[in-house]
């Protein structure tokens, strides 16, 4: 989904004879959403250096899924580690985030 929102911004903001303000807005947006993949991929990296290789971070303006694979489960404790990492390096709240285990 953000693929394509990102492609439909770059077509807006590449339209010939398009407004400036909607131009400017599409450009403001695509680089949150740069901003938001750079951040991900941070935070992935973080929470694979705690243990858990097989992961992947999705953030919005006011949540974040960490997706984690596992064959054993994840502990109290491991959950607590991830939504450590969460909580130091975004504005979030560990009620704004949701781990979720597969295996």
């Amino acid at each position: 989904a953000r693929d394509e929102a990102q492609t439909t911004l770059e077509t807006v903001a590449g339209t010939e004879g398009a407004d400036q303000e909607v131009v400017d807005e599409a450009l403001r947006k695509m680089t949150e959403l740069a901003e938001l993949s750079v951040k991900e991929v941070e935070l992935e990296n973080i929470i694979a250096s705690k243990g858990f290789i097989d992961c992947v971070v999705y953030l919005s303006d006011d949540s974040a899924t960490v997706t984690v694979a596992t064959d054993v489960g994840l502990s109290s404790a491991s959950v607590a580690k991830i939504t450590d990492v969460i909580i130091n390096e975004t504005n979030l709240k560990a009620s704004q985030l949701r781990v979720v285990e597969i295996g």
